[in-house]
């Protein structure tokens, strides 16, 4: 299991048991870059891993000019329940699918 570090869960970088709520994560990740064309993280790449596991550090969404429409504000939602620290908390890929048709 691996993949870009910046995009990997919290209970992928503690070297947890993972299921396919971490791929929800880094889906999140990737459409958090896809509205704001901008990098996750900056910085050391350890001192990113300790922050995203540690301070559950996760890609600023409220300046953001993208997130500031209703739709934005949706999207945001959406964001936020798919990099939720607990994997419980994340949509299964059905639920992520159906949240995603609703936002068009």
């Amino acid at each position: 299991v691996g993949g870009t570090y910046t995009h990997r869960s919290p209970e992928l970088l503690k070297g947890e048991a993972v299921s396919p709520k971490a791929d929800i994560f880094s889906f999140g990740i990737t459409m958090w870059q896809l509205v704001t064309r901008e990098q996750p993280y900056s910085g050391d790449r350890q001192h990113v891993l300790y922050a995203v596991v540690a301070h559950n550090l996760r890609p600023c969404v409220q300046p953001q000019p993208g997130f500031e429409s209703e739709l934005g504000r949706r999207c945001r939602g959406l964001l936020e329940r798919c990099w939720s620290r607990e994997p419980r908390c994340r949509p299964s890929a059905a639920e992520l699918l159906l949240a995603l048709e609703q936002l068009r």
